[in-house]
């Protein structure tokens, strides 16, 4: 039975939020933007009515909440009958409920403590707002310019499949930094048809590529089986050469959990003809030969807490250790 928006009351609220949970359109790996886009689209065409979303402003002090962007991150939820509906909360902090539902009158206080939001900002929103509420489709045109980006890159399709190691969340952005600060941009090497170039923007130890066909969750959930968080460490700070560009790494010291999380990952086909693994984390793609210091001798250890699988179709899946 397909109710109206206003005679939703909190319970119904809770139980249209998980309805949409158990459903085949919800990703637990998907960003705010991709969750709320997906929620509103399930709502209109299963019950008859739209949201309305909440867009918060980026944080004034992205020293303490960076986002993963590193220049502080905007952030969207739903609005249904006086609710703000997060299902993207963890990625504050992961404590966070999967499904956030707030009054409204207790947003602002909530969301400054979650992630420095409701702060002075007065460049982002007519009359100096640090939020803005609307329909999905009514939204600034700057944040569906930078959807539009999001989703090319989402959506792109790549050769073989990838499962990658990935830093903790809060060590992350140090290394992002350090790259900025080391690598200076007029020597980046990019393309304006592919925009994975420039700086990574996401650090991380490729475990495997190569596979086709994609990986399922029972596969992944065999390779990473017992496997708990660990350390890495960062030797070195080298790069390589390809044809057009050269990349700017970090060397990691082969220890005994990658070796095995490799040796699990050959046991599915694959079509990497690398049989030396030598695990490395890139900081950059730069222009050949603009990029010559190099540092050996390094001893910096990095805790891994998740992995990340890249599918061929472009979709992504996230698994916490």
């Amino acid at each position: 039975m397909k109710k109206s928006i206003d005679i939703l009351n909190k319970q119904q609220i809770v139980d249209l939020s998980n309805e949409f949970v158990s459903s085949d359109k919800f990703n637990s790996s998907d960003d705010c933007k991709n969750s709320v886009l997906s929620f509103v689209n399930w709502v209109k065409n299963n019950k008859g009515f739209e949201p309305d979303v909440m867009l918060l402003a980026p944080p004034k002090d992205i020293k303490k909440f960076p986002g993963k962007s590193i220049n502080g991150d905007s952030h969207i939820f739903s609005i249904i009958g006086g609710y703000g509906i997060d299902f993207t909360a963890k990625q504050f902090d992961s404590n966070q409920p999967l499904i956030k539902i707030i009054p409204e009158s207790e947003i602002e206080a909530e969301y400054k403590k979650l992630g420095g939001y409701f702060t002075s900002y007065p460049d982002w929103f007519e009359g100096g707002k640090t939020s803005i509420k609307s329909k999905f489709n009514n939204l600034p045109q700057w944040f569906h310019n930078g959807y539009k980006k999001d989703m090319i890159t989402e959506n792109r399709h790549n050769e073989y499949g990838c499962l990658m190691a990935i830093v903790e969340p809060t060590r992350g952005p140090h290394i992002i930094k350090f790259g900025k600060t080391v690598i200076p941009p007029q020597i980046l090497y990019t393309d304006p048809n592919d925009n994975s170039y420039g700086y990574d923007d996401e650090p991380h130890i490729t475990a495997k590529y190569g596979y086709s066909p994609d990986l399922t969750r029972a596969n992944l959930a065999t390779i990473l089986q017992g496997i708990k968080p660990f350390i890495i460490k960062l030797t070195g700070l080298t790069q390589f050469q390809n044809e057009k560009y050269d990349v700017v790494k970090f060397d990691v010291e082969k220890n005994e959990i990658l070796s095995e999380i490799r040796r699990r990952c050959d046991c599915y086909k694959n079509e990497d003809k690398y049989t030396d693994y030598k695990p490395h984390m890139t900081l950059a793609y730069v222009q050949k030969g603009k990029f010559p210091h190099i540092k050996e001798g390094m001893s910096l250890s990095v805790p891994v807490t998740r992995f990340k699988y890249s599918g061929k179709d472009g979709k992504k899946l996230y698994i916490n250790l």
